[in-house]
């Protein structure tokens, strides 16, 4: 199914079955991989906030679900940035 009639079907879903869809998809190596992209980037962000904006414990509790829930980006940017070290010195 293409991803035109896939979202055409979702227009079409009742909202526990949208809900129903959105758990699966969490469930799945790419719901996860994206969760974990999103909380990456979110706290990239917010940790460029100076002074009394900065939301700590926000960046406290997202780094807790991404070191221990969703690891899946962090660790793939990690191996990234040692295989692109190793090339550097190589």
């Amino acid at each position: 199914m293409s991803n035109i009639e896939m979202q055409e079907r979702r227009q079409w879903m009742d909202k526990d079955q949208k809900k129903k869809l959105a758990m699966e998809f969490l469930s799945s190596t790419r719901g996860q991989y994206i969760l974990s992209q999103a909380l990456c980037l979110a706290i990239e962000k917010l940790e460029s906030v100076d002074g009394v904006h900065k939301e700590v414990s926000n960046i406290h509790d997202m780094n807790l679900l991404l070191d221990h829930v969703f690891p899946m980006y962090k660790g793939l940017m990690r191996d990234k940035v040692e295989r692109a070290q190793e090339e550097d010195d190589g």
